[in-house]
């Protein structure tokens, strides 16, 4: 898709693994379970399944920056009574376990995503402080709290109402849009964005200049949906 179509996605490897042979497990009948069938061709040691599963994640960081999470299959679903293939795929309390394990991982860094405020005033409205938000979302699991570190609103006055918050609180702020004519205005706010807990987690853009849009227009039109219930 990348290569032969400029498809920019990214990718989730939401099963994969490798089959471990059920005779080198001291399970020989299992070869010939119907579950089996057509598989033969898969089977692998159990060391070559941890060889494999190890540098599967190192060919993706490295070769693959398209890719997302790589969900592996499986651990914990072989059972010592059945024959069932999927039990063979289970990496736990074999080689593949201890070898995962012990490689060494790059963390996902905190990607802090923020909204940008779109204010919208008609120049013949009566004027009056209008207010925003921005909320924080994060690219990865860690949860956020942020810090304002500073404003620049050169255009209008614009006051933040607290320093600093959670990722479950939004940072509010007010704008005074009197006086100001047709045209389109911007105002700053300087935010860092860092995770919660104290962790050695590196942050991809932790410090941004968040932008607040004031529009001022003819006039504003306003269109109500019906409400829908089931």
């Amino acid at each position: 898709m990348a290569s032969e179509f400029g498809v920019d996605k990214p990718i989730w490897a939401t099963e994969f693994g490798w089959l471990i042979d059920p005779e080198q497990v001291g399970r020989p009948e299992c070869r010939n379970d119907p579950s089996f069938s057509g598989r033969l061709w898969q089977l692998v040691s159990p060391q070559q399944q941890a060889d494999d599963l190890v540098q599967a994640y190192q060919w993706a960081e490295t070769n693959w920056p398209w890719m997302g999470a790589m969900l592996l299959f499986n651990y914990g679903f072989y059972n010592p009574g059945s024959c069932d293939q999927m039990g063979f795929y289970d990496i736990k309390g074999r080689p593949a376990e201890t070898a995962l394990r012990n490689m060494t991982k790059n963390p996902v860094p905190a990607r802090p995503v923020w909204n940008t405020p779109q204010l919208l005033l008609s120049d013949v409205d009566a004027p009056a402080l209008l207010r925003g938000a921005f909320w924080v979302r994060n690219r990865s699991p860690e949860l956020l709290q942020w810090t304002v570190l500073g404003s620049s609103s050169p255009d209008f006055p614009l006051n933040v109402e607290a320093s600093s918050g959670t990722y479950r609180q939004p940072l509010l702020f007010r704008v005074d849009p009197t006086g100001k004519p047709l045209g389109i205005y911007t105002a700053t706010v300087q935010v860092q964005a860092k995770p919660w807990a104290p962790m050695a987690l590196p942050v991809e853009g932790e410090v941004q200049d968040l932008r607040v849009i004031l529009r001022v227009v003819p006039e504003v039109y306003r269109d109500y949906l019906p409400l829908i219930q089931r």
